[in-house]
């Protein structure tokens, strides 16, 4: 049987409106209102109205605005007769009070609203509480909306209701999870122990206040809770109804009371100053030395002042407090902080309003500050400047307190020496004469220093490697000096459009590294990438003309643990000749598989260089026939390579790779020499010349012509049996270099056919800038492709005929392809439908048997 020979309570929610009926009219802290639509006052009661001297007939007829002096409150009954069901806290009259309100309909319609006003405050609502007999229906309806947990439960312990704050406290979700539980289930085992304390102090007394600890049904969790326990009784006869308690979470004041000294340990692990000193800007040290200050004066404001190099002012350059801005105070020794750089003296005043030492009371007093100390910062000649703190109330400084500040000024001092006598020759030693940018060392440090950081805050850094394509080409037609113009744009175009805080860099030549700390997503990354290229890609003035290049880039990602920064700049650099190769002027992020790849075309690399060194390469020549008598026109040069392994590699492999390493001038050179002696042989039989591929990279050196013309000296080849097929992107850019060397070839005889033509960069500029063409070779792609092909070839052939050129149809393999390609009006056609390509030592064999019904 429970204390006081009452029966358990077996309806809760009966009892509960039975008493609340009778503690809402009598006695409860409570103001009830029905508002109307039109915002006026239709009803008023309850006993808080009568307690405060209020009289209900005086406010009824009166709009809510007239009658209370509170946005807030007006603010929430507007809601509530829009519809909405809310509740917040507004203070009135110097105490805080909790207003709800929801709405009323008549039927389906809205008709107005009820609002409820009581005391928001824990005490007072305990107060009322002990000194009711239990809550009524609205008063439950606030209980519902409080954030604190508040449970009743039967004399016998049985838990009758939790409030839904309650319920999400505990991790519980429904009545049914909640109701119906011994009080011990919601504590620890350490709540437990303190539960019975609370049940028995509360029987004996009626109350209780303090700590325990409840649990989360869900994860165990322990929640520490401030607890006021109270036993409900009956008004008509003070016997005892039921429990109840009122507790608050404690999580979030341990968290901050936890906050508060992992920063104090913080702090104090950056108390070496001194070591911080050696390596970090000054700027950034100063606000390192003022938060370490705030650090052991919480309640002042620290702060460092710089003196101006007129010696009449200092500047704040740094502060504790959050949103500073820079203030420049007048420096005269009436000022306290004046007079320490002034006079390079240490000053401090307890309270400086009432020290007679500075009567005019200037900058200290005019910010409000009572109390201050300043310390000079050392340097040659002069103070560099002063830190201090100050604070709103007077303060006895001691000797610890000027001891602590003057060591931080003394470390500001060294540090400010270290900066003035290594930043001259820092600049020198780390950054690029030309740009201004930092160079290799530089920016290699500054990516350590960025790995340092992401280690210590789990960020991302990227490092962007950017190379020109084909600049080579601008310093080769244009000189080096106008170059040297071009690099110098592109710096301070890829200054604008980096990030704040980003670095970009020379590495040297056309090379460009951009470091990017504190990267969130790879879409950060690809945004600095396409700004970046997007920079490079706009015309640049040199000599009167626009330059228009691309650049390609590489991007590697280092997160926390990655310390090795020059695998950081080989993966940008893997990545970026990837771009290279698959697309100049596009970017790649580097990937595992690509370091695959680049050893495996190392590997292709070195033997092929070896192969071309050792002249182990094969040729095969494959005939252009003339589509108009069927007879032999030309034989096109093919090179071949088995590797050591006895594998065949393939042209579309190993001629990147020559041309990436620039080995293709050699294996140019290498091709032109075998494909020359072996023509030579033909016309024993034949006239037949004899067609070879050559890149842009050997059109633009400067030797070229003199290297061909000395080929067909040395094997007695005429030129005009010498035909150079080149590809489009030859043309792409403006080139003096190339088009004088393509004009002397012309003007030697040796012929000149566009390769592939119509698969890269086809212009009519071009071929009006290049008169010098003789054939275009339409590529083998168009013949497959039905009538659109179709249409792609006929009009090459009239492009062909406008500008007096022939053309030649490569990649014919059947019958009706070669059939299409001379109703067409081609002058030439090549494929394996007329011959397969056959090596060196069968050629002549074929070129002698060659007739011209083959076709």
């Amino acid at each position: 049987m429970p204390p006081g020979g009452e029966r358990p309570i077996h309806d809760p929610a009966a009892t509960l409106r039975e008493v609340a009926a009778s503690l809402v009219h009598r006695h409860a802290p409570v103001i009830t209102g029905l508002i109307g639509l039109d915002e006026t006052v239709l009803a008023l009661d309850g006993a808080l109205l009568r307690r405060l001297g209020y009289d209900a007939d005086d406010w009824v007829g009166r709009r809510v605005s007239e009658l209370v002096p509170d946005t807030v409150t007006v603010e929430l009954i507007r809601r509530g007769l829009a519809g909405e069901a809310l509740a917040e806290t507004t203070i009135l009259n110097g105490r805080t009070w909790l207003v709800a309100v929801t709405p009323v309909h008549d039927g389906e319609e809205l008709a107005g609203a009820v609002s409820v006003l009581t005391f928001a405050d824990e005490a007072d609502v305990h107060r009322e509480l002990t000194a009711t007999e239990a809550l009524n229906e609205q008063f439950a309806a606030l209980i519902q909306l409080s954030q604190d947990f508040i449970a009743i439960a039967d004399l016998d312990g049985t838990v009758t209701f939790v409030n839904e704050a309650g319920r999400r406290l505990v991790g519980l979700s429904s009545d049914e999870q909640t109701l119906g539980r011994p009080t011990d289930d919601y504590f620890t085992d350490e709540g437990r122990e303190k539960s019975r304390e609370i049940e028995q102090a509360v029987r004996e007394r009626g109350f209780w206040e303090g700590e325990t600890v409840l649990r989360h049904f869900g994860t165990d969790e322990a929640i520490p809770v401030s607890a006021n326990s109270f036993l409900v009784t009956r008004s008509s006869d003070g016997s005892p109804l039921a429990l109840a308690t009122v507790q608050r979470d404690l999580r979030g004041r341990m968290r901050q009371e936890q906050a508060l000294v992992l920063r104090a340990q913080e702090q104090r692990a950056v108390a070496e100053l001194g070591r911080l000193a050696l390596t970090m800007p000054l700027a950034e040290l100063m606000q390192e030395a003022v938060q370490l200050v705030h650090a052991r004066y919480p309640s002042l404001v620290a702060g460092v002042l710089r003196r101006m190099p007129d010696g009449r002012a200092a500047e704040l350059v740094a502060s504790s407090v959050a949103d500073w801005v820079p203030v420049v105070i007048d420096l005269d020794d009436s000022s306290l902080t004046g007079r320490s750089i002034v006079r390079n003296e240490i000053v401090a005043s307890d309270d400086v309003v009432s020290d007679p030492e500075f009567p005019h009371q200037t900058a200290t007093a005019r910010f409000g500050m009572r109390s201050a100390l300043s310390v000079p910062i050392p340097d040659v000649g002069h103070p560099w400047g002063a830190v201090g703190a100050s604070g709103t109330e007077p303060r006895q400084w001691t000797e610890d307190d000027v001891a602590f500040v003057d060591a931080v000024a003394a470390t500001l001092g060294a540090a400010v020496r270290r900066q003035q006598l290594e930043s001259q020759l820092q600049h020198q030693a780390l950054h690029d004469g030309l740009t201004g940018l930092p160079n290799r060392a530089l920016v290699t440090d500054r990516i350590e220093h960025a790995l340092d950081r992401s280690g210590r805050t789990d960020g991302t850094v990227a490092v962007l490697l950017l190379d020109l394509d084909d600049f080579k080409t601008v310093n080769d037609s244009l000189g080096h000096g106008s170059g040297d113009e071009l690099l110098a744009e592109l710096a301070h175009r890829f200054q604008r459009v980096v990030r704040d805080g980003d670095t970009v860099a020379r590495l040297g030549g056309d090379e460009f590294v951009v470091v990017c700390e504190d990267v969130r997503s790879e879409q950060d990354v690809a945004f600095v990438a396409e700004a970046l290229l997007e920079a490079c890609a706009g015309p640049v003035q040199l000599d009167g003309q626009p330059i228009g290049l691309s650049a390609s880039a590489g991007v590697s990602l280092a997160g926390p643990g990655d310390e090795d920064t020059q695998a950081l700049l080989a993966e940008a650099d893997i990545a970026m000749y990837r771009a290279k190769r698959d697309r100049p002027g596009t970017y790649r992020i580097f990937d595992e598989a690509m370091r695959g790849d680049v050893l495996g075309r190392m590997n292709v690399a070195g033997e092929l260089r070896a192969a071309v060194r050792a002249d182990a390469l094969d040729l095969e020549f494959q005939p252009i026939v003339d589509l108009a008598t069927g007879g032999l026109a030309a034989m096109e040069a093919l090179a071949r390579w088995t590797n050591e392994a006895g594998e065949r590699v393939p042209p579309d492999v190993f001629i990147p790779v020559a041309e990436e390493t620039g080995l293709i001038a050699e294996l140019g050179a290498v091709v032109l020499r075998r494909a020359a002696r072996q023509a030579v042989a033909w016309q024993a039989h034949r006239e037949v010349g004899v067609r070879v591929n050559a890149s842009a990279h050997e059109l633009r050196s400067r030797t070229y012509f003199d290297q061909v013309m000395g080929t067909l000296e040395e094997t007695g080849l005429a030129p005009r049996l010498l035909g150079l097929e080149i590809t489009e992107s030859t043309f792409v850019v403006d080139d003096t270099s190339t088009q004088d060397t393509l004009n002397r070839l012309r003007d030697a005889g040796v012929s000149l056919l566009i390769d592939d033509f119509g698969t890269g960069y086809s212009s009519l500029s071009y071929l009006q800038r290049f008169p010098v063409v003789d054939v275009l070779k339409v590529d083998r792609s168009f013949l497959g492709e039905g009538t659109r092909g179709e249409a792609v070839v006929r009009a090459v052939v009239g492009l062909g005929r406008a500008f007096g050129l022939q053309v030649c149809a490569e990649g014919v393999e059947t019958a009706d392809q070669l059939a299409r390609v001379r109703d067409l009006g081609c002058d030439f056609a090549q494929g394996y439908l007329l011959s397969r390509p056959v090596p060196a030592s069968r050629s002549t064999q074929l070129v002698a048997g060659w007739r011209p019904a083959n076709i």
